[in-house]
């Protein structure tokens, strides 16, 4: 058992059924420095552009002329990608596979019949057919009559999205949501910028790195990393985002930027079991290019407690 920093106290939180988490200030110091070495931004860029989400979205502004077309359904399916039957990198495929075969249709109706028939859509359809009956009738007449609005400022779209969707601003949905139309914005070649205000959506690749990295940590990890990331979701997440805030803060990162490598990473990292050579492999094998010393560290940093004695 690990005892705590004098100076993380502060940050300690107390979890349920017996599990501590808290945000360690020495380890968010340590991942800040590594991303602060120079073209790392760059780095963080070129992973935004291979993201498999990123690709399905410019694939789906080819396939529907109409740009506001495309945003509206790409909005839509973001608020209801939750609670998925597969995982994320499959279900926007189905999206990109089913707009191939249904743009004629409306973004409602596409929206409405994927929710039906894809395999990802599964679970709580009443809930999430609720959700975008509500998005249509009032979200998607104000995002066109405020589209450049918004573009200019993603805060006020979120802002504007949660309060008619009756929702937390913060939320995760909400928060992936400005995340992907940033996506579409970028793709399509329209000017923004990402805001430090809005927290990256905690899910559970985000929380499995934000363990991984140790800056949150917990005093038993002989449950691993997987199901620690499970119970840090389900319990403390907004911890999650305020560490990274910090981070970003740090940085100079915004937080959905970060997202992307936290995304990617954490995806790679559980899928070969936290080893850090096998995880590079894969990200190199990504961006079709070897990573720098400097982006290897990185790695290095997000997966430090892998390669120790946390026990």
């Amino acid at each position: 058992m690990k005892y705590i920093a004098k100076d993380n106290l502060k940050y300690m939180v107390r979890g349920v059924g017996g599990l501590f988490f808290w945000r360690d200030r020495e380890r968010i110091l340590e991942v800040s420095k590594s991303l602060s070495t120079p073209r790392i931004k760059l780095f963080l860029g070129q992973l935004e552009k291979h993201d498999p989400q990123y690709h399905v979205v410019t694939n789906i502004l080819k396939k529907i002329e109409d740009p506001f077309r495309a945003f509206t359904l790409i909005i839509a399916v973001s608020l209801v990608s939750y609670q998925l039957s597969t995982k994320g990198e499959e279900h926007w495929n189905y999206l990109e596979t089913f707009v191939s075969k249904h743009k004629e249709l409306s973004p409602r109706e596409i929206s409405l019949l994927f929710l039906e028939k894809s395999p990802s859509m599964r679970r709580l359809k009443t809930v999430k057919e609720a959700r975008l009956q509500r998005f249509f009738k009032l979200f998607a007449p104000v995002f066109q009559e405020k589209f450049q609005r918004y573009v200019e400022d993603l805060n006020l779209f979120r802002r504007d999205l949660a309060h008619l969707l009756n929702t937390d601003p913060d939320s995760k949905t909400i928060v992936f949501s400005v995340k992907m139309f940033h996506y579409a914005l970028e793709a399509s070649g329209l000017k923004h910028t990402l805001p430090f205000k809005i927290p990256l959506p905690a899910d559970h690749r985000v929380c499995l790195i934000s363990l991984t990295s140790g800056i949150i940590k917990t005093f038993d990890y002989i449950s691993g990393f997987s199901r620690l990331a499970n119970i840090l979701l389900s319990r403390k997440s907004g911890e999650v985002k305020k560490a990274w805030s910090e981070v970003s803060e740090k940085t100079g990162i915004p937080p959905l930027l970060l997202d992307t490598l936290l995304w990617i990473t954490g995806g790679f990292a559980e899928k070969v079991h936290f080893n850090l050579e096998r995880t590079i492999e894969k990200l190199e094998k990504l961006i079709n290019r070897r990573l720098t010393t400097p982006e290897k560290n990185v790695i290095k940093e997000l997966l430090a407690m892998c390669a120790k004695d946390t026990m």
